[in-house]
Parts: structure tokens; sequence; C-alpha cells
């Protein structure tokens, strides 16, 4: 109960801070301008980083003034976390339709429905993830989006290991490692090109598997 109503409030975090700072425009050009300064800067940090791109960089590659920068946003910083907004928005999206297709009970495609979920938006925001993973050790606000995400993952593992009913494991440190093992998997398989992404998951699942005490041979292994 108390961890469903920490998820609840904490998955509004970086919402609540996003609508105390960005001004959402009305009108149809506003909206373009605002949209434009958004893939601009989102492009940049991603190409150059956080810290070598200006606000005076975003507005000039936009188009646009920046006195039209200010008005939408209060600094650089604040595109920033709109996009790690949408990027905790569309994570959480993605996870819950995947897991929401498949039985608790299928244990297989539980896991791989959260590894390739991970995966799809580590793929999606190839280059822009290195900033967040950095930023996080010195920025506040996107410290505690990551420690956010990290809750909301390891609950959706926890569901399923309550399922399972684990015997003699410790159930915080299990599903703990069970997401660092996902979180830096999910990351680096993008980052070594020589691998097949779908072998090395189905062996990812085995680890998994076998770390939690189950049989793997028995636990619906061939799912087509």
């Amino acid at each position: 109960m108390f961890l469903q109503l920490y998820l609840n409030i904490s998955n509004n975090i970086v919402g609540e801070i996003m609508n105390n700072i960005v001004r959402n425009p009305k009108q149809k050009r506003s909206i373009q301008n605002k949209a434009l300064l958004y893939n601009v800067a989102k492009k940049l940090f991603t190409s150059k980083g956080y810290f070598a791109t200006s606000s005076n960089e975003i507005a000039k590659d936009a188009g646009v003034s920046i006195g039209t920068f200010y008005a939408y946003y209060n600094d650089k910083k604040t595109i920033f976390m709109e996009i790690i907004d949408e990027y905790s928005n569309e994570y959480n999206k993605k996870l819950e339709k995947a897991l929401n297709s498949i039985q608790i009970d299928d244990y297989r495609n539980y896991i791989k429905a959260i590894i390739l979920s991970t995966i799809d938006m580590s793929r999606m925001y190839y280059g822009f993830e290195d900033e967040l993973m950095s930023m996080k050790y010195t920025d506040t606000d996107i410290n505690l989006y990551s420690q956010h995400r990290k809750k909301y993952i390891i609950s959706k593992i926890k569901k399923m290991l309550i399922r399972i009913n684990i015997k003699n494991q410790d159930m915080d440190i299990t599903a703990f490692l069970f997401f660092c093992l996902v979180e830096n998997f999910s990351y680096n398989i993008l980052h070594q090109n020589v691998l097949d992404v779908n072998v090395a998951s189905e062996q990812c699942i085995e680890m998994i598997l076998r770390y939690i005490n189950m049989d793997c041979e028995n636990i619906n292994k061939d799912t087509n």
C-alpha cells in the first residue's frame, strides 16, 4: 500500500516541476516555435552534451530570438527537464502496454517485456541517455527522476517475484539486482554492435530465471 502510494505521488514529480516552469502556448505559431525549440534542444543535447549547449545556441539554431526562447523556457535546464518528462511518460506507457498484454504467470515473457521496453527506450533516446546518466550525479531534480524511475521498475519486478513466491531470498535485494542487470544490459547492448540483441536478451532472461531459482526448462521457453 505504501509503495503504491509512493509511486502515485512520485510518478508526477517531473510533470509537476514542468507545470511550474514551462509555459504552454495557445496560438498555432507559438506552439510551432516552442516545438521547434524543443526539438533543436534535444538534438543539441544529444550531439554536443548539456554543458556544451547554451540557450543562445538553441534559439539561434531554431531560427528564433533569445526573447522567444525565454517566452517559453526559463533556461536550458527547463527544456532538458521537459525532455525527461517526455522520456518518463513514454517509458511508462511502453512498459505498461507490454506488461498488460502478458499474464504475470508467464514469467519468461514478463521479464522479456521489461528488458525489451528498456532497450527500446535506450534506442529511442540514444545519446541523450548519456547526458541523463551523468547529470543525475550533479543535479538534484534529475537525480530525483532517476530514483523514481528505479523504484518504478523495481515495483514491477517485485510484483512478479511476489507472484512467484520465491523463498530463501531477500525480496528487495533480488529486485534491486534484477533491476541493475536489466538497466546495465539495456544500456550497454546498444553500444556493442557486434552482439545480437535478441540472442543476448534471451541469455539475460536465462540468467535472471536461474538467479531466482526457477526451472528454465519449464517456464514458457517456447512461447511461440
